[in-house]
């Protein structure tokens, strides 16, 4: 009796690997591209770094931001394709339920700090260009807001070991049942209604997080536009000078001279070189573009609005299409499979293109990288 169970939980497994290693061959594109994820992700990051700590003197206030951004942008893109590769390799022959709990929770917790951090860095520059004389952030409150967001995300988060873990895909056709790590289903009907309440939950605390994105930045690029436009109009000398001035404008620029030096007098200087101090001082703040003046707004508003454009048809398809239900593996073909994954998976992307937004908007940090790499 024995030797016959052993043969059939052997064939079974035996059935069931083959299975498997047919769905894993179908997904083989996603796995490549989750490996472009991987390589140029923290590349870029590593790269942007590197740049911002080492090679550039940028002031705190701009940098501090930057540099969390990117090393959780790091983290991302090494634990989240490593993560969906080896669901894509091991769909349905999937074991070891806390590693698995564990990996849903890290992984999300990352995605979940690096959104709710987008928010705040909104937050940051809405204070910054439209209410520059108000209350600002300073390094003390945005080391708070880094620690407010990651125990948030560790809060919100900390479900998933209840309701994610390995589940059972059977396939009753072919006699087989499969395990997958996913959203857990079948258990009873309480955990899947909590389960389907936990889902939609965190897809409404992703909607108010990028509605706040959202109107943080809209305030901010309309404060900007306005402030550009006013400028064009202007004629040439008074625009030069007024890309440094904060009283006509309202807007608070990214990099404020330090004018105090400018303005001491002395009596042992003489009249000619002050004039001819002026005169260089001129020169730089003319060399200025409103474009420049606020770069990093502008880099971060152009980086939020990518966050929002893959996040939501990640967020839309995972609430519309459960990739961890019977009916993915059994009812769909496998062209559909690798669409909604390679969607379900976008968000990805977000954490990739952040070097390319600053190589695009930012002239110092692409200088360096043309020293580095040519």
């Amino acid at each position: 009796m024995y030797a016959t169970v052993y043969n059939n939980t052997a064939s079974h497994e035996l059935r069931l690997a083959n299975l498997n290693s047919q769905f894993a061959l179908s997904l083989i594109v996603i796995d490549i591209i989750l490996g472009f994820y991987f390589v140029f992700g923290v590349l870029g990051n590593a790269i942007v770094i590197y740049i911002y700590s080492f090679r550039l003197r940028v002031k705190l206030d701009d940098k501090f931001f930057i540099l969390v951004l990117a090393i959780m942008d790091i983290i991302v893109c090494v634990t989240g394709p490593s993560f969906c590769i080896v669901r894509n390799v091991f769909p349905i022959y999937m074991d070891m339920d806390l590693i698995c709990k564990m990996s849903w929770f890290f992984t999300r917790n990352m995605n979940g700090a690096s959104g709710l951090l987008i928010l705040v860095i909104g937050l940051q520059r809405f204070l910054k260009v439209c209410r520059p004389f108000g209350r600002q952030m300073t390094k003390k409150y945005k080391v708070m807001a880094l620690i407010g967001t990651i125990c948030v995300t560790i809060v919100i988060h900390t479900p998933l070991f209840i309701f994610y873990g390995i589940t059972e895909v059977p396939f009753k056709d072919k006699g087989i049942t499969g395990r997958r790590c996913g959203l857990i289903h079948g258990q009873s009907e309480t955990l899947d209604f909590y389960g389907k309440f936990y889902l939609y939950f965190m897809f409404a605390s992703a909607v108010l997080t990028m509605i706040g994105i959202c109107s943080f930045y809209v305030a901010t690029g309309k404060k900007i536009y306005m402030h550009i436009k006013r400028i064009g109009e202007m004629p040439a000398t008074h625009a030069s000078f007024d890309t440094n001035s904060t009283h006509d404008t309202g807007v608070k620029s990214d990099h404020e001279p330090d004018l105090s030096t400018r303005r001491k007098s002395s009596k042992n200087i003489n009249i000619r070189d002050v004039n001819r101090r002026r005169s260089t001082s001129a020169s730089v703040r003319s060399k200025k573009t409103p474009f420049s003046v606020h770069r990093y707004s502008i880099m971060f508003l152009i980086i939020s609005l990518l966050c929002v454009l893959t996040y939501v048809p990640a967020l839309a398809t995972n609430l519309a299409v459960d990739v961890d239900s019977v009916e993915f593996w059994t009812e769909f073909s496998d062209t559909e499979r690798q669409v909604y994954l390679f969607v379900f998976q976008m968000y990805l992307l977000n954490h990739v293109v952040n070097p390319i937004i600053y190589t695009c908007f930012d002239t110092k940090f692409r200088h360096k990288v043309k020293e580095i790499f040519c």
